[in-house]
């Protein structure tokens, strides 16, 4: 379990929910998402795409911080834990490239969950 995050995203479940519903569509058969962090420049987005189905970018409004961040999921690995967390916003806790992302619920400290990227 990672102990220090490089970034950090805040964000609305809901919002983000959305957004992983999205790329699985887009993902096709790999249902492979991007998850791409930019603080500096205020800018949080999803990505996916299949040459069967086509692309999808979707920014996602949030309170970021830390290293620029570009890392690749498993759709159902980030949306499984969606249900369990009570939590109306959620923290996540990008430990860098390659390096498991740890998902938390604001209001919820009982509640994390890691995922393992997809490595290319």
């Amino acid at each position: 379990m990672p102990k220090k995050f490089t970034a950090e995203a805040t964000v609305l479940k809901n919002d983000f929910a959305e957004a992983l519903h999205k790329a699985r569509i887009f993902s096709g058969n790999e249902q492979s998402l991007g998850l791409h962090l930019y603080p500096k420049r205020k800018i949080f987005t999803v990505t996916a795409q299949s040459p069967d189905v086509g692309e999808m970018s979707d920014s996602i409004d949030a309170a970021l911080e830390g290293e620029d961040t570009d890392i690749n999921f498993h759709v159902g690995y980030l949306s499984d834990c969606l249900p369990s967390i009570e939590s109306d916003s959620l923290i996540l806790g990008f430990s860098g490239a390659g390096k498991p992302l740890v998902i938390r619920g604001v209001t919820d400290p009982g509640f994390t969950y890691l995922a393992m990227p997809l490595n290319r």
